[in-house]
């Protein structure tokens, strides 16, 4: 059978004192760090806490940072391509108001000089095609006039060429009265050329023309299409791992606050009892009289 140990009562040393300071500071760091998890709403708040999850928090971090700077950027490109959109639909709406001019003019009632009066408004409108190509931009990038034939945008958070960029020069098509096909020259059309047999054919003309903007105006929201989804996704990614995040590093308020009451009452009971232990001496004292 083993023997208890018996406390024997000194005068210097007082061990149940000791015993009891030590667990009364235990406690009291244990409720300190509890404040500071509340007060701080983390869970870890130094390297000391959770060395590891503190690394893959501060990964995620990085990652949750180039996400949302990636949206930006996605967003920057989604902006510049319905610029581009908008602008292709104003020269489409040119090009349908000189179709309508021919139409017009094709008529036989018209003498040349109305035909001459007619031709003002379209060389008019194939110069506006012309300017409105040249001044659409996004951030003094040209969108229409095929200065740009590469634009990458970084709309991924990471490294990787393929899976993170996305060129939107691809998108953007040469839109001006010659590549269309519809340029006049005024000094060789004038009314007195501009025949309605001529302008039969240039109806044509510009029927292809605006073919040509529809296979442009397809690719435009082709690429559209692919930046908005781009953007559902990277919202999506950027909540998964905001919560991944969350769950390594922040405080459980429930969790802490009953850890709060805990060490609130072991606080408590320690200091109840180390003052009754710093007693114990006195008690020597009455055995000396």
């Amino acid at each position: 059978i083993k023997e208890s140990r018996n406390m024997p009562i000194t005068i210097n040393s007082n061990t149940a004192s000791l015993v009891s300071q030590r667990h009364l500071t235990n406690s009291t760091n244990l409720l300190t760090k509890t404040y500071e998890r509340l007060s701080t709403g983390l869970r870890i708040n130094r390297a000391g806490d959770d060395a590891a999850g503190l690394s893959i928090s501060e990964a995620l971090q990085g990652q949750i940072s180039g996400y949302s700077m990636a949206e930006r950027n996605c967003q920057d490109g989604l902006n510049a391509i319905n610029i581009a959109a908008d602008s292709l639909g104003g020269i489409s709406d040119h090009i349908q108001r000189i179709r309508e001019l021919c139409v017009q003019a094709a008529n036989g009632v018209y003498s040349s000089s109305e035909r001459s009066m007619i031709l003002t408004e379209i060389f008019e409108r194939l110069e506006d095609i012309n300017q409105q190509a040249k001044i659409t931009k996004f951030n003094d990038t040209p969108l229409l006039t095929g200065e740009t034939e590469h634009l990458i945008l970084q709309i991924g958070a990471n490294s990787e060429l393929s899976t993170n960029t996305i060129d939107l020069g691809r998108a953007l098509p040469t839109v001006n009265a010659t590549v269309l096909g519809i340029a006049l020259d005024k000094n060789t059309v004038s009314g007195g050329n501009w025949t309605p047999d001529v302008i039969r054919n240039y109806l044509d003309t510009l029927d292809e023309a605006l073919t040509k903007l529809t296979t442009a105006g397809a690719q435009i929201g082709a690429m559209q299409n692919r930046l908005e989804a781009n953007l559902q996704n990277l919202d999506v990614m950027t909540q998964n791992i905001t919560e991944a995040n969350s769950r390594i590093i922040d405080t459980d308020i429930a969790e802490e606050t009953a850890n709060m009451t805990t060490q609130q009452v072991r606080q408590q009971a320690a200091a109840s009892v180390l003052a009754q232990v710093n007693q114990l001496p006195a008690i020597a004292l009455t055995l000396l009289q």
